[in-house]
């Protein structure tokens, strides 16, 4: 369950701590907390309000190779970029087209479908190896600017830029904040010291999770709502939505819940827009769902409140009432009732 409030998690190996924040330290004043059971300090140098973040690469002394390609065909133009080593971006698949950078030819047998393996020589040539399910595959040097004429319904693969060596950059710029709270995408600017030594800062937007050079490892870094466990198990059995008659937006949505409780056994509940579950103290509202693509749902999303001191607000609302009452009705009968007894009665 994610909790409405701001967290910065930072994980090492063999340890987890979290510092939250209402909100984040205001530019200029840093803020510093201790990951519990290590020497390791972690410090909140700054923070920008809305940010947005521009990931680059450049080429530098040291690195990895990397380049950028454009896939052109009649449906139009794709791009992207291809780093080797990286497990996120060695690799891009675009539907049915699958491309690869690696810093050493791929050994064994070649991999069946539309494929493009790029190899980085280490005298800073560019090779490609070209497969694919219908038609004869090629080889050959890619040289930046000039096309590689592929088999795949008439599409063409241009490498536009190539570098040999290559590092990430990225640049962090303050935003005008939107109106909607929830719109607004904060920035801290974080580093980690210890024993090992200390990393350069890094800004770490909302709910993006990032991973830094610490010591023998990596140190991972998150900045996003805390999470508190509940006392027992949802799992999500059935979606089902409704939509308004010849549109695209939900009339209405519900969802089937199984609860598995150590104490209380399982059971099945529906929940929707207006019948919310109640259980041991939490209220599971319906409150909206993630499609994952062609009207079908992906995800179901509850708001879960829970308030064990309900009931004194009841008594204290009915407290409330009560003095109302007797402020304007009870004390003027009271006056009224004195005037008369202390009357005294007219003699001739």
């Amino acid at each position: 369950m994610a909790l409405p409030a701001r967290a910065l998690h930072v994980g090492l190996p063999g340890h987890e701590a979290h510092g939250t924040f209402a909100a984040p330290p205001p530019p200029g004043r840093g803020q510093r907390f201790v990951v519990p059971g290590s020497a390791v300090t972690v410090v909140v140098e700054d923070s920008l309000a809305h940010a947005e973040a521009v990931d680059t690469l450049e080429a530098a002394a040291g690195g990895s190779p990397a380049l950028h390609f454009v896939l052109r065909g009649s449906f139009g133009q794709q791009d992207g970029w291809l780093v080797a080593g990286d497990p996120d971006r060695s690799r891009l698949d675009f539907g049915p087209v699958a491309f690869d950078l690696s810093a050493a030819p791929a050994s064994g047998v070649p991999i069946p479908g539309n494929r493009l393996a790029f190899t980085a020589e280490a005298d800073g040539t560019l090779r490609y190896a070209l497969t694919a399910r219908q038609g004869r595959g090629s080889s050959g040097a890619a040289i930046p600017g000039q096309a590689i004429r592929t088999p795949w319904m008439g599409m063409e693969v241009l490498v536009e830029r190539y570098l040999p060596r290559a590092v990430p950059k990225r640049t962090v710029s303050s935003l005008p904040p939107p109106l909607q709270e929830e719109r607004r995408v904060p920035a801290l600017r974080v580093s980690l010291q210890g024993p090992s030594g200390t990393t350069a800062p890094e800004w770490i937007l909302w709910n993006e999770v990032r991973q830094v050079a610490f010591g023998d490892g990596h140190a991972t870094l998150a900045f996003r709502a805390p999470e508190s466990p509940l006392p027992f198990r949802v799992t999500l059995l059935d979606f089902q939505s409704e939509k308004y008659p010849g549109s695209e937006r939900a009339a209405t949505y519900q969802s089937r819940v199984r609860v598995e409780d150590a104490e209380r056994g399982s059971s099945e509940h529906v929940i929707s827009m207006n019948h919310p579950l109640r259980y041991r103290g939490y209220v599971f509202f319906q409150s909206s769902f993630v499609e994952a693509g062609e009207g079908q749902p992906a995800a179901s999303i509850f708001s879960v409140a829970r308030a064990p001191g309900l009931p004194l607000v009841y008594a204290g609302t009915a407290l409330i009432t009560l003095g109302l009452g007797w402020m304007f009705y009870g004390k003027p009968w009271l006056a009224r009732r004195r005037v008369r007894a202390c009357a005294v009665p007219a003699t001739a």
